[in-house]
């Protein structure tokens, strides 16, 4: 039984019947107690109302549906943030960069190459 969507036809049957009758249903119980379902489903048969015929139909349905899977979480594929950011960058590598003579360390920030200045002496 696929007990969502009997609970919305059961709420959507309670409609149409007080339209028609001036009488409400209880849907919850309707899904709960199956001799409850059949009873309100029996009325809804027997009164002129082709739209109450249908709903009655459509609950009967429901009742036999499986309910829907629970949807299962995709697999991942191993490329989550942290390791895209490593592929970008170069991070984490197995391998690390061959190393080529030490690069001299710049001085400054300002201008490429600027030398630090020196407050002049007094």
């Amino acid at each position: 039984m696929d007990k969502h969507l009997c609970l919305k036809i059961a709420r959507r049957i309670s409609k149409e019947l007080e339209a028609a009758l001036g009488e409400t249903v209880d849907a919850q119980r309707m899904v709960d107690e199956p001799r409850y379902a059949r009873d309100v489903l029996l009325v809804c048969e027997a009164i002129e109302d082709a739209d109450l015929r249908q709903w009655a139909r459509r609950y009967r349905r429901a009742q036999l549906a499986d309910p829907p899977a629970t949807r299962q979480p995709e697999p991942t594929t191993g490329m989550g943030l942290t390791s895209v950011l490593n592929s970008i960058f170069g991070l984490g590598d197995e391998t690390p960069p061959e190393s080529g003579p030490a690069k001299p360390r710049r001085r400054g920030w300002l201008r490429k190459g600027a030398e630090p200045t020196t407050a002049p002496a007094e």
